[in-house]
């Protein structure tokens, strides 16, 4: 029953996040409510980790900046003391985006740094060209062009690497 609560659990996380993305975030609240309980229900903490997550990214797609913080501080901590600690950049950069939503740059390129350096860590690519696209975004809404176009730059880099890898296995996959 414990593994039926956990992959019930991961398929609303899943499905939750993919409302919020797709422009549904009060559909997604529900499914994204109902994994929370299912997870902390289960005491499985990584997984609490992720749906707080998600709920603090559904919450801040509806603009609930508040509410979104307090969530996606919890994630973050939860994570952080978890042995799945790939999901850390995950939620600073959504605390660093729901810091600069709330006009708090310079908190938020703090934030967005810290992920950019896991990123950089973990060598992985996906995150890391999302951090800078908003850290360019962020950048250039403060007049600070040279940091801007850096960032620009770098996550072009990481979209080469990113295709260029698609690119290759398709290829591999031919042959």
């Amino acid at each position: 029953q414990t593994t039926d609560r956990a992959l019930e659990a991961a398929t609303l996380t899943g499905l939750g996040r993919l409302l919020t993305r797709t422009g549904h975030p009060a559909e997604a609240l529900q499914h994204l409510e109902r994994a929370l309980s299912l997870t902390r229900s289960a005491g499985r903490p990584a997984e609490t980790g992720l749906a707080l997550l998600g709920l603090g990214l559904a919450h801040q797609q509806a603009q609930a900046f508040d509410r979104a913080e307090r969530l996606l501080l919890e994630a973050l901590s939860l994570i952080r003391r978890s042995p799945r600690r790939a999901a850390e950049a995950e939620a600073l950069l959504a605390l660093g985006r729901n810091r600069w939503q709330r006009g708090a740059s310079e908190a938020a390129i703090a934030l967005l740094t810290q992920a950019l350096d896991l990123a950089a860590a973990r060598r992985t690519d996906p995150i890391a060209a999302r951090l800078h696209e908003l850290l360019s975004q962020i950048h250039e809404q403060q007049g600070r062009v040279a940091e801007a176009l850096h960032h620009v730059r770098e996550f072009l880099a990481c979209q080469q690497r990113i295709h260029g890898q698609d690119t290759q296995r398709r290829v591999r996959a031919l042959l």
